[in-house]
């Protein structure tokens, strides 16, 4: 048997033949890449410059030597791939673009924000159409500018005739309901497609959070919350070891300040996230799993 000195004596000679540069150098890993994909909410609207959860999550990953997924240009940003007023549908007609395929192709982590315009866009629209706008034409401030125009009495009659219509859970009468059925068939498709294009990638869903406060519109909330429900239990069923889901919704019903949303006079239609409500999707990020676990 050999002894333990000669063995120590022999592996000690084989370090010192070898070049220093040899024994100094550490095999590099690859560098790995985010992306995030979605509506306005992906887009940082109504945050401040540098507080959305894009940028948040991004700074967090590169802490862990994450960086962002190369963009293209003067025509898509480095990592984020964002459009207001997408709803699953149009993720999956804007997933299907060849130049969003190659940095699909190249992220290992996706972000997804989708699903809240299912339900806003019929919404908002069927408001817009109300007070004769086109909703293809014109935007929130010209519908906030119609309102202050008509004023509060004719704003209470069209919320009351958009809560009759909430309270009919049948796609064939509520264009809401409608939105809801449609996410369920999209969802499963657009997981899907990311893994054809990535088998790899690693996707954290947002949950969809109720924007209407509770304690302001006690059947208005409920009513929304009825609709997202089985959005978000799409969402959870879909989970896998490549897909999760990040507790937006919870972390929302929480904390009233992250949303500033109101139906009262004079009202606040703008559902997206204040810079404390970013900040609680990028805590909530940070909860689905340790960076150093998506290699």
């Amino acid at each position: 048997m050999v002894k333990k000195w000669m063995v120590f004596i022999l592996v000690a000679a084989l370090l010192l033949a070898l070049p220093f540069h040899a024994m100094a150098e550490r095999p590099q890993m690859d560098t790995q890449t985010y992306l995030n994909l979605g509506d306005s909410i992906a887009a940082g609207m109504s945050a401040d410059p540098g507080e959305s959860y894009f940028d948040g999550y991004s700074m967090y990953l590169e802490g862990f030597g994450f960086e962002k997924v190369p963009g293209v240009p003067t025509v898509v940003d480095d990592g984020n791939i964002a459009i207001p007023g997408l709803t699953t549908q149009g993720l999956l007609t804007t997933l299907s673009n060849p130049m969003v395929q190659e940095m699909v192709k190249k992220a290992d982590v996706v972000t997804v924000s989708i699903g809240g315009n299912n339900l806003l866009q019929p919404m908002i629209g069927s408001m817009m159409m109300e007070y004769g706008l086109n909703p293809y034409e014109d935007s929130i401030e010209d519908l906030l500018t119609a309102i202050a125009y008509r004023g509060e009495d004719f704003w209470h009659e069209i919320t009351e005739k958009h809560l009759n219509m909430l309270r009919y859970a049948e796609p064939e009468l509520c264009p809401l309901w409608q939105g809801v059925d449609q996410f369920q068939t999209d969802w499963p498709r657009i997981i899907s497609v990311i893994h054809a294009l990535n088998s790899d990638a690693h996707i954290i869903a947002l949950s969809i959070y109720n924007p209407v406060s509770k304690m302001e519109s006690p059947e208005f909330y409920q009513l929304m919350e009825e609709l997202i429900r089985p959005m978000n239990q799409t969402m959870r069923r879909h989970q896998g070891r490549r897909v999760s889901v990040a507790n937006v919704y919870n972390a929302f019903r929480s904390n009233e300040d992250a949303v500033n949303f109101s139906v009262t006079w004079f009202p606040n239609v703008d559902p997206h996230p204040t810079n404390i409500g970013h900040q609680l999707i990028v805590e909530e990020l940070i909860k689905v799993r340790n960076p150093r676990a998506f290699r």
